[in-house]
């Protein structure tokens, strides 16, 4: 099991595939024992990583009469969808982009990685331990996604990326960095843990991040992201 097979490959993996969570294979087995696609759906698919489907800005369906393309008679015939879309059309379109929202930080992403990384030898890895046992001084948010896509100014994403809570004040982004090293560019987002940490009795938190083309808005429950007895972020 190859680093680049699970963080360049498998990111691609289950874009349009349906949740497993309810197997919690995480609380189940000790991750030395995660199979390739455990660790795949681990990385992609779970509390800690998710794929977000985008709404490009200045794209989408027109409404009003007609369909907007000088083509008269097709709404009036068909049931019209949220803009004005007909379904035959809603069909037609191509499907939206997504992004994938990880969570790298959290423990149960960095043992996927170690597992992905040494395989049978994470156990015995002092690298392996070295990288498991780092305390985090941010909460590092990876977006990825199309390059053209993601590609902005990070200075000014930095200012546009926050943590929104219910009764406390958020979270701002304090470094923005992006990795082009990948077939699908990554964009880091560090969010300070001190003076404030999260704590699962915050119950929820929504990110949000504006980038040039389309807006990320994704709440988190944080009771699903409990591990081993232990909030992970």
């Amino acid at each position: 099991m190859s680093r680049r097979y699970f963080l360049s490959v498998g990111i691609l993996v289950g874009l349009a595939g349906v949740s497993l969570w309810a197997a919690d294979f995480w609380q189940k087995k000790k991750y030395s024992e995660w199979t390739p696609k455990e660790v795949t759906q681990m990385l992609t698919d779970s509390p800690w990583a998710t794929q977000v489907e985008v709404n490009i800005k200045g794209v989408g369906g027109s409404g009003g009469a007609g369909d907007g393309r000088g083509r008269p008679g097709i709404v009036s015939s068909e049931r019209q969808g949220r803009g004005g879309e007909t379904e035959s059309e809603r069909r037609l379109s191509p499907p939206k982009p997504k992004v994938l929202v990880r969570f790298h930080t959290a423990l149960p992403i960095k043992q996927a990685v170690a597992r992905a990384r040494f395989g049978d030898q994470v156990l015995v890895s002092p690298e392996a331990a070295r990288m498991l046992s780092r305390v985090e001084d941010a909460y590092l948010v990876g977006i990825t996604g199309p390059p053209k896509l993601l590609a902005a100014d990070p200075a000014l994403l930095k200012g546009n990326a926050q943590l929104v809570f219910k009764g406390r004040e958020p979270i701002r982004a304090q470094n923005v960095t992006m990795d082009k090293s990948e077939a699908s560019l990554v964009v880091y987002f560090f969010f300070p843990r001190q003076p404030d940490p999260i704590k699962l009795e915050d119950d929820s938190f929504e990110l949000r991040i504006k980038f040039p083309l389309f807006d990320i808005k994704r709440r988190l429950k944080l009771k699903d992201m409990v591990f081993d007895g232990k909030l992970e972020l």
